[in-house]
């Protein structure tokens, strides 16, 4: 058995979604039992692998299997139990064409939503009706068998989940869970990823237990753990235990020098300049991440475009002291609006992430993005923090840099671009996308900084910058 461990709950969700879809080895996609285990914030579409919903399947299986209830010839209870049966079966056949749906988006970047949203609907009426019919069973079994020992059969029906999976995907800090602690010896293999978010102490949470292999796996050129206080960051606090172990003992370390995310065109920059060229691209990206869009007419939406934003940041006092551009914020909805427009067969829902280093400038988009669209629009467009994107992935990236001010000069190099300044912040925002990145920043500002005049030099080279 393996436990996979990472630093948040977005992190752990994505990979419980790659593998709801399978591992391919040997020409053959295999699916493995999984567990993602949470106290709260898992995504939709992760909770059918979560311990209540298995918990309560493998319940179901204990209550209402035939021997079962025909031994108390009671026709109520026997009724109940066919409902309840029903409504199992019925979710997970709902559940088994909700993840067809998502093959096919994680293959061709294709998304039914009108069927998307009806499977949705028809699983939570199931499942509110599996609720219900679960309520009455119990209770009824209860008035004619005062003695079954429900509680014991509970708690066994979750202790069997932990049998039946080959995989448990958690957060760091809750690895240590009594639920899970019961089981260690099972996990001969842990796997941390994104461990080069993770401070040392957090990552050493699960590797205190019986573990005979641990894989950590992360990038050191990506943003380190998240540490507030000065003092603690002048103690290096901020190191991760990959980082240390990659100091300590590079012979441990084992660089992945393939990538299967970006389009050619987005990857370029960052396999240059943050990993020397020792990065290449695998030789399907080209084909695998082109798009309709690429080929537009008016060459309006290129894999890389860097759009010459001349905005003027300024200061937010809402819900604390932040930045905001508003030019970048109209221009993002317009170019989203312009996509839409002309490419109206394409799905664009879930596609679509917003990236900005300013909390400020997150909660301008979505309340511009509300305004514009309705509420419901978050469910389908991510607008998030670089910091909070750290492990995700879009087709579409739009980076808003926020940073313009008419002061910057070029002596004042990085201490005029605040949070842009950091490359390793950079790097997160300029490799979430897959097929389109789309950046937006103004050139005189952000020339003030030698990592941000390289990527608008490359722009410049590649005809990519508007």
């Amino acid at each position: 058995k393996i436990l996979v461990c990472t630093p948040s709950n977005a992190a752990c969700d994505e990979i419980a979604r790659r593998l709801k879809v399978g591992i391919k080895a040997a020409d053959k996609l295999v699916k493995l039992p999984i567990l993602r285990y949470g106290i709260s914030d898992i995504s939709e579409d992760c909770k059918d692998l979560s311990l209540d919903v298995l918990a309560t399947d493998n319940l179901i299986d204990e209550l209402a299997n035939e021997s079962f209830v025909l031994s108390y010839r009671n026709e109520e209870l026997t009724e109940l139990a066919k409902n309840l049966v029903y409504f199992q079966r019925k979710m997970a056949t709902i559940m088994e064409d909700l993840n067809k749906e998502y093959e096919i988006f994680i293959k061709t970047g294709r998304i039914d939503q009108d069927s998307v949203n009806f499977l949705t609907n028809e699983l939570k009426l199931a499942e509110n009706r599996k609720s219900a019919y679960l309520k009455d069973y119990i209770q009824c079994l209860r008035t004619i068998d005062s003695n079954v020992n429900l509680s014991k059969i509970i708690i066994n029906s979750k202790h069997k989940v932990f049998e039946q999976v080959s995989v448990v995907l958690t957060t760091l800090s809750i690895s240590t869970q009594s639920a899970l602690i019961d089981y260690w010896d099972n996990y001969s293999t842990i796997i941390i990823d994104e461990a080069g978010q993770a401070s040392e102490l957090t990552t050493l949470i699960p590797l205190q237990h019986r573990i005979k292999h641990a894989v950590l796996i992360g990038d050191p050129n990506q943003l380190p753990p998240t540490i507030i206080s000065k003092v603690a960051q002048d103690y290096l606090y901020e190191q991760s235990l990959f980082k240390r172990i990659q100091n300590c003992r590079p012979d441990l370390v084992k660089m992945l020098n393939v990538q299967y995310r970006m389009h050619p065109m987005i990857s370029q920059f960052p396999r240059q300049y943050f990993y020397e060229n020792k990065l290449q691209d695998h030789e399907s990206m080209l084909e695998k991440r082109a798009r309709p869009w690429h080929n537009d007419p008016n060459h309006r939406f290129p894999p890389f475009l860097f759009l010459d934003v001349k905005g003027q940041e300024r200061l937010n006092r809402d819900r604390g002291i932040s930045l905001i551009n508003e030019a970048e914020v109209g221009a993002i909805a317009q170019i989203i609006r312009s996509l839409c427009f002309s490419y109206p067969d394409i799905i664009f829902a879930y596609k679509l992430g917003i990236v900005t280093p300013y909390r400020g400038q997150v909660r301008k988009l979505r309340s511009h993005f509300i305004h514009l669209f309705g509420r419901t629009i978050l469910k389908y467009i991510e607008i998030n923090t670089v910091d909070s994107f750290q492990g995700q992935e879009k087709d579409i990236v739009f980076f808003s840099c926020v940073r313009s001010s008419a002061n910057t000069r070029p002596d004042h190099n990085a201490h005029g671009i605040g949070f842009l300044a950091d490359i390793r912040r950079m790097n997160v925002a300029i490799t979430r996308a897959c097929s389109s990145l789309i950046v937006l920043g103004d050139t005189q500002t952000l020339l003030s900084n030698d990592s941000w005049s390289s990527l608008i030099q490359y722009a410049r080279e590649v005809k990519c910058l508007r």
